[in-house]
């Protein structure tokens, strides 16, 4: 290859195998949702952004004023099947 030239990246590089390591080490696997969201908690209703899902828990985006550890409601609609 000339100098100063580019290869395209490959699948097989070394920063895609330490990317695919890491997803395939998580406990669940992980889904998009990609979906609006509502976040209940005991005084107010939170408009929000569902990202990702797993069995364990869900991945998401509010603009709330939460405490570690309170306890919430998410309600979303379930994704065409």
């Amino acid at each position: 290859m000339p100098a100063g030239r580019f290869r395209p990246a490959q699948i097989g590089d070394f920063g895609m195998q330490l990317f695919r390591e890491k997803l395939e080490r998580r406990r669940w696997q992980r889904h998009w949702l990609n979906a609006p969201i509502r976040v209940f908690t005991d005084s107010t209703v939170i408009d929000g952004r569902g990202i990702r899902l797993s069995e364990g828990g869900i991945y998401l985006f509010a603009l709330a004023n939460m405490t570690p550890g309170e306890q919430i409601r998410i309600e979303y609609a379930a994704p065409p099947s």
